[in-house]
């Protein structure tokens, strides 16, 4: 019931964090709407622990952009139902605009679901040395690009989830 799908068969796309300005979780709501001007299907999860005025802006922010049907925030996950999360997600998506490493990027990986991130993740230099994510600006345009490309490209998303995991494992 948690991870009820508003669009059954559509893809998932995953924010897992603590749901905090800092990580930009607004980016993703708008880019989800821009996705849907294109036509282009997806749920959104946004799970972690927040402020209640940051995650109820950001439900009035879904239900304004007209994707508050396909937003789901799930608060906060932990153990079997963390790790359940990364598997169903077809993308893990954190426009964050600072992070000393991203554990959460590490973990996304460590399971297999190709990431997107920004520049603003200290160790991008080496997520992009390693090919392990794909770095998109922090805009709704430019998550909304990434994300449908990967959403739209199994091929596409199954190299990113091996580079992935093997910069993890590295």
């Amino acid at each position: 019931e948690l991870f009820s799908l508003a669009l059954p068969g559509a893809p998932v796309v995953l924010f897992l964090s603590r749901v905090h300005p800092q990580k930009c979780a607004e980016v993703l709501v708008d880019a989800v709407s821009l996705l849907k001007d294109r036509l282009v299907d997806c749920n959104l999860f946004i799970a972690g622990p927040g402020e209640n005025e940051y995650i109820e802006s950001l439900e009035r922010r879904a239900a304004k952009r007209g994707v508050g049907d396909r937003t789901r925030l799930l608060g906060m996950v932990t153990g079997r139902m963390k790790a359940s999360l990364y598997q169903l997600a077809q993308v893990f998506a954190h426009p964050s605009a600072q992070e000393s490493f991203g554990l959460v990027l590490a973990e996304a990986m460590a399971c297999g679901t190709p990431a997107v991130t920004t520049k603003g993740v200290d160790i991008w230099p080496e997520l992009e040395a390693g090919r392990a994510t794909w770095l998109a600006e922090r805009t709704p345009e430019a998550f909304a690009g990434a994300l449908g490309r990967l959403m739209g490209d199994p091929a596409l998303r199954a190299e990113l989830a091996g580079s992935g995991r093997a910069w993890v494992a590295e």
